[in-house]
């Protein structure tokens, strides 16, 4: 079975990588079992768009607030994301960048606009690594020839080349602080994580509602995993658990 892993998709990331591969899976398990927050981030990404507007931008180009009006306008723009992020209880920093770099890529792709998934700042030092292992040329292999070699002794004669390319590949990435990547988590995990969090329901709550024989250890293991591994405050204040369908943002007291 071929395995799916966190970050860029490939077997090997750096600490970074990995856990915005976790933030990532995070937030899109939150639009969609909430859908409602989706629609408050579209709702700030019309903001942006609009302040972008003001200072004369275009979409689908590049983006820079080197200005000192165009500066102090987007701090500002990054508090209301604040104030969207404490509603939700999840007021971290990292939830604040990862939305605002979001943007600005919907802003200057806007073919990307709405994935959640987009936002990456270690592509650049990936592409760094890359260019370092084929600094002398991209791998070139034999031209295969079916009508005077077999294609079994092809493969054979190119499998020393391949082997020692992805060799030398890796070697570079494991210099450099990579290692073996996180393989995409049970997406169960974060609804479960969720539900706990944001929607202040208990374990004992979400073990009952995900499985018949209320299995409360494996939820707790799980979720505090994902503190962990997306990095969040488990502090939760106090709040009152409210019935109401049309507000079902969460409540509970603190654990």
């Amino acid at each position: 079975m071929e395995k799916y892993y966190l970050g860029l998709g490939g077997q090997l990331a750096d600490e970074e990588l990995k856990r915005i591969g976790h933030q990532s899976l995070f937030l899109l398990n939150l639009v969609n079992v909430i859908p409602e927050t989706m629609d408050e981030i579209q709702n700030l990404y019309l903001s942006f768009e609009q302040i972008c507007g003001s200072f004369g931008k275009k979409p689908n180009s590049l983006l820079d607030f080197s200005a000192f009006d165009e500066v102090t306008t987007m701090d500002l723009f990054k508090k209301e994301i604040k104030t969207w992020a404490k509603d939700w209880y999840i007021n971290e920093e990292w939830v604040i960048e990862y939305l605002f770099q979001t943007f600005m890529v919907w802003f200057e792709n806007e073919q990307t606009k709405y994935n959640l998934f987009l936002f990456n700042p270690v592509i650049g030092k990936v592409q760094n690594l890359i260019d370092e292992v084929n600094q002398n040329g991209q791998l070139v292999l034999p031209i295969y020839n079916p009508a005077t070699e077999s294609e079994q002794l092809y493969r054979k004669r190119v499998e020393k080349i391949v082997n020692s390319y992805i060799g030398k590949t890796n070697k570079v990435f494991w210099e450099n602080r990579f290692s073996n990547a996180d393989e995409k988590r049970t997406t169960n995990h974060y609804m479960w994580f969720i539900h706990y969090h944001v929607l202040g329901e208990t374990f004992e709550d979400i073990a009952h509602e995900f499985f018949k024989d209320g299995s409360v250890d494996k939820v707790r293991k799980e979720i505090n995993k994902i503190y962990d591994s997306i990095g969040l405050n488990e502090k939760i204040e106090i709040r009152i658990i409210t019935k109401n369908k049309s507000n079902k943002k969460g409540v509970r007291e603190n654990l």
